[in-house]
């Protein structure tokens, strides 16, 4: 079966339910919107690559912050283990690495 990709407006909701990737436009009537997985928040079809590049971009971010976080993590739980850090400089490092991986979250894609 080929992937599928409907948009609906105002009618097609069936359709819109067995696709693959349903989108349905700001416009659209509301059980359109509920059972798109992508609602634009304006009418135009070209919107679409703008939702796809943010995807992207934010997969992008996870997976970045992921890799850090488990590098950081390896490196303070290897540090501690050795006996390089004090059980307060091991929390202080994952408290401080915590909170620097969540502001690169934050930032703007």
């Amino acid at each position: 079966m080929k992937p599928s990709l409907w948009q609906a407006k105002n009618r097609g909701n069936l359709t819109l339910a067995g696709a693959h990737v349903g989108i349905a436009m700001q416009k659209g009537a509301d059980i359109a919107r509920l059972t798109a997985d992508i609602a634009l928040l304006e009418d135009g079809i070209e919107r679409v690559a703008d939702a796809k590049a943010l995807a992207i971009a934010t997969m992008r971010r996870i997976d970045a912050n992921f890799r850090l976080t488990i590098a950081a993590n390896t490196g303070i739980l290897a540090a501690a283990a050795t006996g390089k850090l004090s059980p307060v400089a091991s929390s202080l490092a994952h408290n401080g690495s915590t909170i620097a991986i969540l502001l690169n979250a934050l930032r703007a894609a």
